[in-house]
């Protein structure tokens, strides 16, 4: 059985290394550009992990709560992608084990 990662980011650019970096680990990506949706997602789906763009802090720490107090992806690692107007101690009170700084690079 294939591991599984939901990336949820924007930004094509980051999308593109952080795929690539997932692949290299042997995790399959899906993409999702829309927080309500990985919203959505994250309640019904199991991912091996989840990676976060946070930059709409507040749509983002919905997404990482619904991931950890679903069933499903309560056990999930949940990887939250921040600059520097981030609240990062939140997003780890939140659920988030892992911050990656911007700009991601490989």
């Amino acid at each position: 059985m294939a591991l599984v990662s939901l990336l949820v980011c924007p930004d094509a650019k980051a999308v593109q290394t952080l795929s690539r970096a997932l692949r290299e680990v042997g995790l399959e990506v899906e993409h999702c550009g829309n927080l309500d949706s990985a919203t959505k997602r994250v309640k019904d789906e199991r991912f091996d992990a989840v990676v976060l763009d946070c930059e709409g802090e507040a749509a983002a720490m919905t997404v990482l709560a619904a991931a950890r107090q679903s069933a499903v992806n309560a056990a999930s690692l949940l990887i939250a992608v921040v600059d520097g107007t981030n609240n990062v101690r939140e997003l780890f009170a939140k659920g988030a084990n892992f911050a990656l700084y911007k700009p991601i690079s490989a």
